[in-house]
């Protein structure tokens, strides 16, 4: 209901979660401060996953966003790539209304940027490895083509971080604050 409430951009029902938001960001906060002191040194590249089915005119959509994508909920995504090719409808084609998208997401681990956990151990599904992205995540997309020969569209992610954030200043009141405005203006297109 609540990812409802933000794809939605109902500010009564997100106002009526307030309290949950805040309870799950301050979970995610603490699994994301245990996690970035055990970055891995030897590969600081992280790369994650997510299979959803999308409308047409979302994917036409991608070209129009100019080089960034802000996601206006809870974004969940795997360690695992074939957990989220199994989340794809195979049967889908180029020309349908509704498409198989895969999101190939690379995470710089040595640089400050939104929040994300893997929250696998607070899952009731730990073998899926999941790591969540907060609310108002941005990122920069890097390419996005149809596979025709697996029926999906690949869309290649990075997440942006304090290194490749123009002139922003980061904090976590101010991403809260911009995703706020964001979800409550009419032109979002996250």
């Amino acid at each position: 209901m609540l990812n409802k409430a933000f794809r939605q951009h109902n500010i009564d029902l997100m106002f009526l979660f307030g309290f949950f938001v805040q309870d799950f960001y301050r979970k995610v906060k603490a699994e994301h401060g245990k996690q970035f002191i055990l970055t891995h040194l030897d590969n600081p590249i992280l790369k994650v996953y997510r299979g959803q089915t999308t409308s047409r005119s979302e994917i036409d959509d991608i070209g129009e966003w100019a080089d960034s994508l802000v996601v206006n909920s809870y974004f969940s995504t795997t360690l695992n790539r074939s957990s989220a090719i199994a989340c794809l409808n195979p049967s889908l084609e180029y020309y349908d209304q509704s498409q198989s998208v895969l999101f190939e997401i690379e995470i710089d681990t040595r640089y400050k940027c939104p929040l994300y956990a893997n929250i696998s151990n607070l899952s009731p599904f730990p073998k899926e490895s999941e790591i969540l992205f907060t609310i108002g995540t941005q990122f920069h997309i890097i390419d996005s083509i149809y596979n025709y020969n697996k029926k999906i569209w690949i869309v290649k992610l990075k997440l942006m971080t304090d290194k490749n954030m123009k002139n922003e200043k980061y904090s976590e009141k101010q991403t809260l604050k911009n995703c706020a405005i964001r979800l409550s203006s009419n032109d979002f297109n996250g």
